[in-house]
Formats: structure tokens, sequence, C-alpha cells
């Protein structure tokens, strides 16, 4: 019976730290300062194991990578085009430049979805392309899609598609700062868009 129980306790814990493993511990509060992420930096080593990343503002990425130069297996994300999706591409691409110099290791990019929705689906395929360019392959791009805004099935599935075919590593359901975010549909959707090119891209 103690057998079981340590087995069963050796499963939960494994299985809790593949969890802890895939979580992107996050502090995009507008009013974040540098010691919500001292705080933060502290989480994300836990006693069972490191979060995925710590997903913070440009200016706080020098700090984090600091704090974490030591947690090897934790990323640095980092927000660009964030959260409206309508930054000018120089301005994406030099806040790219300065963060991955700083220390960041992943970059969080909103796909312009307007462009999307006035169905400019070459502006959003250059943008995105543009910005996979700018990244060495060792960084990893992670494409928010705002799946809330672009609201239909068609919308999301497509662009899914565009952030796949154009170089993303993750694609993401949205930023947080909408009033419609994550939601099971949007996920499945893009669960279905991976699952139908068989491509390594993955969920977040």
């Amino acid at each position: 019976m103690n057998r079981q129980l340590t087995d069963n306790n050796s499963r939960m814990n494994t299985r809790i730290a593949q969890i802890v493993g895939l979580i992107d511990l996050t502090n995009l509060a507008e009013d974040c300062d540098h010691s919500a992420i001292d705080q933060l930096c502290s989480m994300a080593v836990t006693p069972i194991g490191p979060v995925a990343a710590i997903c913070i503002w440009p200016k706080f990425v020098k700090q984090v990578h600091q704090h974490l130069a030591y947690a090897e297996y934790t990323a640095i994300a980092t927000v660009v085009n964030f959260p409206g999706g309508s930054e000018l591409p120089e301005t994406s691409l030099t806040l790219i430049e300065k963060s991955i110099n700083d220390g960041a290791t992943e970059i969080d990019y909103v796909m312009p979805y307007r462009q999307l929705l006035n169905n400019n689906i070459t502006a959003v395929q250059d943008s995105l392309r543009t910005i996979r360019a700018s990244i060495p392959d060792e960084i990893h791009l992670k494409v928010i899609l705002e799946t809330g805004e672009l609201k239909t099935a068609e919308n999301i599935r497509l662009a899914s598609d565009l952030a796949i075919d154009n170089g993303a590593n993750f694609i993401k359901t949205s930023t947080g700062k909408v009033e419609v975010n994550a939601t099971p549909t949007a996920a499945e959707i893009m669960l279905g868009a991976i699952a139908s090119k068989n491509t390594n891209t993955g969920f977040k």
C-alpha cells in the first residue's frame, strides 16, 4: 500500500512538473515595476522545477536576464507590437534587436490582425516574414493572433496558417488585453491548423 502511494505521488509530481514547465510566468501590467519583476523572478524556479519562461515588457529584459543567469531552463520572453498590433515595422525591429541584446530568448509578436481583418493578407505576410528574418534561428518567435478580435473561425484559421507558414515557433491566442481573450473554440481551431500542417509549431 505504501509503495502504491509512493508511486502515485511520484506520478503526480512528474505531471505537476510537466505542467509547471509549460507555464509562461507573466507580468505585463501597466504598473509593473522593478520590484514586481524581482518577485516574478523569485517564483521562476519552483521546488518541483522551473517554469517555461518569464514574459515581461522589453524594458525589464536585462533585469530578468541578470536574475536568471543560473536558470538555464527558463526562457526570457518579451512582447513586441503589443498589445495593439499596429506598430510600425521599424519600431518592432528596433525593439527586437535591443531585447535580444539584453538577453531575450523568445519574442512574442502580435500579428497585425487589423490588416487581416481588412483583407490585407500580403501586409500580414510581409510583416511576419520581416520579423522572422530579424530573429536568429535559436530565438523562438511566438505569434499572438488576438483571436477574440478576429472573431470568426475562418479568420482564426487563416491567422494560424499565416503564422505557421511564415516561421512562427509557437502560435498564441491573445494578449489578454482585449474583451475576449483565450477560448476553447479558438484553441481548437489553432490546434487543428497545427495538426493539419504536420508541423512542430507549438501552441500557447
